[in-house]
């Protein structure tokens, strides 16, 4: 009888080996695939991040045209009143002149940089991309059946590599929400910047008309 036992034994762990060995294969092509899942959106991220720079770049240029415009207006107000004055001196009625008021532009209008800036993404997921250590794994799982430890390691790793993934994604989905967003923000200031160039325009050809007529 003991050697039919010692067969049966051999042949258990035959077969436990067997199972051990399709779960180990498995966890690692789950493993890689996640592994690539990761980089992608990683690498996604990046580019994300350097499109948010661009438009913190973009936010600052838009800033500075509506500083020039504002001071243009400015300049042109102040030629209004010299305008004024000039026809007052010489006894010309100036009251009727129905001088175009300034557009100014707020700043804040693209003020999105504080935004822009906190996208920044310093992950670092080297550490737990990569598989654990075999004696990370035999402290994490109490058990001495190997297809249990095995069973075990595929969880922890498919798990860890699973979170990593959907921070991954939710921080790109910000990222792309805050490029819309500044896109479109920019695309108004646009119009307002045109609009606001266009008027300034008018105001400039008013003030040479009434040089023109009055003189």
């Amino acid at each position: 009888m003991a050697p039919q036992n010692a067969q049966t034994d051999a042949g258990d762990d035959t077969e436990e080996d067997s199972v051990v060995e399709v779960i180990t294969r498995y966890a690692r092509s789950i493993s890689q695939s996640l592994r690539n899942a990761v980089t992608h959106a990683v690498d996604a991220g990046k580019e994300a991040t350097d499109s948010l720079a661009e438009l913190q770049s973009q936010n600052e240029n838009l800033k500075r045209i509506k500083t020039a415009l504002n001071e243009s207006h400015e300049t042109v107000t102040a030629t209004q009143k010299i305008v004024d004055a000039y026809v007052n001196s010489v006894t010309w009625i100036s009251n009727s002149i129905a001088w175009k008021k300034p557009t100014r532009l707020e700043k804040a209008e693209t003020d999105t940089n504080n935004d822009l800036t906190k996208n920044e993404s310093t992950r670092n997921w080297k550490s737990i991309l990569w598989p654990i250590t075999t004696a990370t794994q035999e402290t994490n799982v109490t058990e001495n059946n190997p297809v249990a430890k095995a069973m075990g390691n595929l969880a922890s790793t498919a798990n860890d590599q699973l979170d990593i993934l959907i921070e991954e994604l939710k921080s790109n989905r910000q990222k792309t929400e805050l490029i819309a967003n500044t896109v479109q923000q920019q695309n108004e200031d646009l119009e307002r910047i045109s609009d606001s160039a266009v008027a300034l325009q008018d105001r400039v050809n008013q003030v040479n008309r009434v040089l023109r007529d009055k003189t």
